[in-house]
This record gives structure tokens, C-alpha cells and sequence, in this order.
């Protein structure tokens, strides 16, 4: 029996400021809490500063979605696709983010404190001055990301591989950093950590 996501779970939305020659929508959410956005398609859509906090937004599709400057702190965003979203300077604190396809997105500035990326796959992904704090990358996959300035205090990377990733003036944990230095030369070419 094929599961509708938004029987009785959708939260109240409405299309605001949409003109047929856009390429976006803009969505103005009144979020309730225990409603989901569960495999929701919300591509290319304006979510940007929204609070989401808590939401369900496990397996939906918001590739190049604008989700700058929302919050979505304790949400659960597991095996979403997230292909060239927009997340600059937003709050993912505690965030489930593991088996997320986030290849091309910008997370520039945002915080991903306690956030869980286990298995997501991060490819040419902007993480600039983001804060990893405390996050979990195990068997994450990092290829060619931008990693410059980022702080990656007590970051979890059992099992993670990182190819080609850029870490100019990363913030490390003393021994996370002994590590990396080690490993300096092979970081240019393909590094497991």
C-alpha cells in the first residue's frame, strides 16, 4: 500500500508572489508541529528564512531549492536531495542529514553543529565558514568540497573519505590536526581519515 506523504500531515502553505515567467516559487509556511514534508517535490523552491525546526523532510527533492537563512535545527532531512540547494547561513543544528545527496549546494556560513551526515555524499559542496562542531561524518563520501575556514572541532570522520577537499585555515581539535598534517601531501590527491 503506496503511503501518501501529506494525508493529514501537511502543513498549511500557499503560493505567495508567483508570476508565470518565475522559475521559483515562494512558499509562506505556517509550520505545525508533527506535520512531515516527507518525499515532498519542492524543487527549485524559495524556502528561504523559514522555520522548519523539526520538520520531516526525510527523502523529498529540494534540489536548488533557497533555504538561506531557514531553520531547520532537529530536522530530519535523511536521504534528501539536496543537488544545489541554497543552505547559506542556515541552522542545521542536530539536523539528520545522513544519505543526503548534497553535491553542488552552498552551506556557506551555516551551522551544522551536532548535525549527522552519515553516508551523505557531499560533492563540490561549499562548507565555508561553516561550523561542523561535534558533527558526524562517518562513511560520509567528500569530493573536491571547500572546507576553507570551516570549524571542525570533535567532527566524527570514522570511515569517511575526503578526496580533493580544500581545509586552508580549518579549525581542528589538537589531535584531528596532527592527523591532517600527517597526511598534508596526500590530501591534494585522495585522503581516508
Amino acid at each position: 500500500m503506496k503511503v501518501d506523504p501529506f494525508r493529514e500531515q501537511t502543513p498549511v502553505w500557499s503560493y505567495a508572489n508567483h508570476e508565470p515567467s518565475c522559475d521559483r516559487i515562494q512558499f509562506q509556511f505556517k509550520f505545525v508541529d508533527g506535520r512531515s514534508l516527507r518525499g515532498a517535490l519542492l524543487v527549485r523552491a524559495d524556502l528561504s528564512q523559514i522555520d522548519l525546526r523539526g520538520a520531516d523532510l526525510s527523502y523529498a527533492d529540494l534540489s536548488g531549492a533557497d533555504l538561506s537563512r531557514s531553520d531547520l535545527s532537529h530536522a530530519n532531512l535523511t536521504g534528501a536531495y539536496l543537488r544545489e540547494a541554497n543552505l547559506t547561513q542556515a541552522n542545521l543544528t542536530g539536523a539528520n542529514l545522513s544519505n543526503a545527496d548534497l553535491s553542488d549546494a552552498n552551506l556557506f556560513r551555516a551551522c551544522l553543529h551536532k548535525a549527522n551526515l552519515q553516508g551523505a555524499y557531499l560533492s563540490r559542496t561549499n562548507l565555508e565558514r561553516a561550523e561542523l562542531t561535534n558533527a558526524q561524518f562517518n562513511q560520509a563520501f567528500l569530493w573536491k568540497c571547500n572546507l576553507s575556514d570551516t570549524d571542525l572541532t570533535d567532527i566524527v570522520l570514522e570511515n569517511a573519505t575526503l578526496r580533493q577537499v580544500n581545509l586552508k585555515n580549518a579549525k581542528f581539535h589538537d589531535s584531528l590536526r596532527m592527523v591532517v598534517e600527517s597526511l598534508s601531501d596526500r590530501l591534494e590527491n585522495e585522503t581516508n581519515v
